[in-house]
This record gives C-alpha cells, sequence and structure tokens, in this order.
C-alpha cells in the first residue's frame, strides 16, 4: 500500500491557481508574493518550503515546479485558512473580470493589428490569443496579490512567525503506525463501498494522500470533503490525514463514487446532447457566414492579406462559445454532485453525510464557505 512520506520536519505550500481551481494563484504567489521566487517560501508566515519539496520528491517523481505546487497548497490549507477560505470565496469575482479583461485586451489588439495596421490574419492571431490569456488571468493574480498582503500584515501585527506546515510527532513511531493503520481501514472501506453502492467494477487497492494530482501541465486538486480516483488510487487532501476516522470518511468517500463512476454514463449523455448541436452549428457557420460577408486583398508595409469580416466574427464566436462551455460545464459539475449526494443520503440517511461534513469544517476551517454551502444543499433535500 502507497502511502505519503510523514512529515517528521516542518511542511510547506505555495502557489495557484486557479486550478482550479487553486492554479492562478499559486502562480501569483510564486512569481510575485515572493520576492526571493529561488527561497520558496509561504507569501503569509514566510515559512520556507524547501525542506518539504524536497520530501515530496524523495517519495514521488515529479517536478520541482509540481513538488512546489503541492508544498504550498497544503502549507496554506493547513496554517493559514482564513487566506485560502477568502482566496476561494473570490473565484467567481476573478472569472468575470477575467472574461472582461481578456475580452477587451483581445478586441483592442485585434482593431490594432488587423485594422489599423492590416497585419496578415497568420501573424496577429497567436499574438492576440496569448495577451487575452494574460489579461484573463491578471485581475485574479491582482485580487490575490492584495489578500496576501492583508493576510501577511495581520499576521506580523498578531505577532506570530514563520510556522511549519506540520509538526512533529513527540511519539514518531506510535504516529507512524496509528497512520498505517488508519489506510489499512481506508483502503478496507474503499474496497467494500463499490458492491454497496451499485458499482462492482470499480477496484481500489491504495490510498494516497495528496493536495494536488498533477494532470498533463495543470493540476486535479484533492477536495478535503471527497475523493479522487486515478486507476485503482483513492487520493485524499493531505490536509485531512489523521483527521477523521474510516466511519466518517464513509459517506464523502461513497458520494465521491458515485459521482466519477456511477454518473458517468448520464454524464457522458448530457455533455454529447449539449456539446454536438453547438459543435455542428460552429462548423456550419464557417460554412455559411463567410459569404455573407466580402472578401477584401489589401496590402500595407510591404504585406498583403485576404479579409472577411465573417471569419473574425467566427474566430471571436469561437473564443466565445469556449468560455460559455466551461461556465456549463462548471455548472453541470455542481448539479451531478447535488446528485451523488442525494444518492448518498439514500444509502446512509442525511444526518450522517451532514456530520461528516461539519467535521471536516472542523478539521479544516478553509474550507467552510464550500463545505457549508454543500450542507445547506443538503438540508433541503426532502
Amino acid at each position: 500500500m502507497r502511502r505519503r512520506d510523514l512529515p517528521l520536519s516542518p511542511q510547506s505550500v505555495s502557489r495557484n491557481y486557479a486550478y482550479f481551481p487553486v492554479e492562478w494563484w499559486l502562480h501569483a504567489i510564486k512569481m510575485r508574493f515572493s520576492r526571493r521566487s529561488t527561497s520558496r517560501t509561504c507569501p503569509i508566515c514566510g515559512y520556507s518550503l524547501q525542506e518539504d519539496i524536497e520530501k515530496d520528491l524523495a517519495s514521488d517523481s515529479r517536478s520541482k515546479s509540481a513538488a512546489y505546487t503541492e508544498a504550498i497548497v497544503t502549507h496554506i490549507q493547513t496554517v493559514h485558512p482564513d487566506f485560502w477560505n477568502w482566496q476561494q470565496s473570490k473565484r467567481r469575482l476573478g472569472f468575470a473580470l477575467g472574461i472582461v479583461t481578456g475580452a477587451l485586451t483581445g478586441i483592442g489588439l485585434f482593431y490594432l493589428l488587423a485594422i489599423v495596421l492590416q497585419v496578415p490574419g497568420g501573424n496577429w492571431g497567436g499574438v492576440i490569443a496569448t495577451f487575452s490569456s494574460v489579461g484573463f488571468l491578471v485581475p485574479y493574480a491582482l485580487i490575490t496579490r492584495r489578500g496576501a498582503e492583508h493576510f501577511r500584515a495581520q499576521w506580523r501585527e498578531q505577532g506570530k512567525t514563520a510556522t511549519p506546515t506540520f509538526t512533529r510527532p513527540v511519539e514518531t513511531t506510535v504516529f507512524e503506525t496509528r497512520l498505517a493503520a488508519d489506510d489499512d481501514a481506508m483502503v478496507s472501506l474503499a474496497t467494500g463501498l463499490p458492491s454497496q453502492l451499485g458499482v462492482p467494477d470499480m477496484r481500489i487497492s491504495n490510498v494516497d494522500w495528496k493536495s494536488l494530482i498533477p494532470q498533463g501541465r495543470a493540476f486535479i486538486r484533492v477536495p478535503p470533503d471527497g475523493a479522487v480516483f486515478r486507476n485503482q488510487t483513492m487520493y485524499l487532501a493531505a490536509n485531512m490525514q489523521g483527521k477523521l476516522s474510516a466511519n466518517d470518511w464513509k459517506p464523502l468517500i461513497a458520494s465521491a463514487m458515485i459521482n466519477y463512476r456511477k454518473l458517468r454514463p448520464q454524464k457522458k449523455r448530457l455533455a454529447l446532447a449539449m456539446a454536438m448541436p453547438v459543435i455542428i452549428t460552429y462548423i456550419a457557420s464557417w460554412i455559411f457566414l463567410p459569404p455573407l460577408f466580402p472578401t477584401t486583398h489589401s496590402c500595407a508595409n510591404g504585406q498583403c492579406a485576404i479579409q472577411n469580416w465573417g471569419w473574425f466574427i467566427l474566430a471571436f464566436g469561437g473564443i466565445a462559445l469556449f468560455v460559455a462551455m466551461i461556465i456549463v460545464g462548471v455548472i453541470m459539475t455542481q448539479k451531478f454532485r447535488v446528485l451523488s449526494d442525494m444518492e448518498t443520503v439514500h444509502y446512509f440517511g442525511k444526518s450522517s453525510l451532514t456530520s461528516s461534513l461539519r467535521k471536516v469544517i472542523q478539521a479544516s476551517p478553509g474550507e467552510n464557505l464550500n463545505v457549508q454551502r454543500r450542507i445547506d444543499r443538503i438540508e433541503r433535500m426532502n
């Protein structure tokens, strides 16, 4: 059985996001808030993450940047839950402002390059895409920067100093033995749940405690009130290790399993039903829309270009559709989580699930906002 190396000495964190979710602000923290980026310190308390990063690198094959991201997220969730909770509450604002600034940046560059300077489309398309992406990230990065400065000032006013992510246990051997027993209980729980939930083809043989799971060039965040499944490994949030009993985890893992495997056919059908008409219509528009506009030839600065307003409309329309699909995807994700909670209530009862979620809030105060919303939705179920 695989298990995260025990923190025998202080550990820390960094990052985001935005990942989704956490990715955007971790990069903001990494690049801007740490004035000595090579020192890898927490932007709030100044704790050095270097030793934590080295432990992650020694126990797992990953890049140094991935280990840094893992470290900062775990540190902030554990040591600075108030900052984490605040940051989570600003995601929607940052996303909305990012859409506005990204769109305005793209429109402004398009007017300058395509209309004023008449640069051929093949030369400015990548430039607009790059600067629009930067424009999308800037608002959230600035919001996070101001927040980090505020919480750092509060930390210093209270006379607090650099604080490790985890403290070294007095009885190291007993501590290790207890966590190993907890992991065995979690694997046993995850092995028996699938047949009870009607997903017997799901197999879990390992448990691992991580804040983030690398996926391509991005990360998937492991929520403290759920689980993420990859192959036959169940990932649970690193800051929740040793905080809940197997019985407390049971309804939380059950809901995650239902959402991940049992509702998968519904997710695929809904995705196809929503995406296929949009994709077909968009492709057809490239055939029928450009002929409605005149195609012009223009030369400037020794270069000639062919232009059609239909192409520009469809290009920006494609970007708008992409953003719209992301928003719809987020809404659908929330919908399926509600459905999985409803089925979990059917199996284990409403009080069992809400009781476990309240214990998550106690163990991870930084998740108070999101978890409390989930509790409120469950309590409104009939």
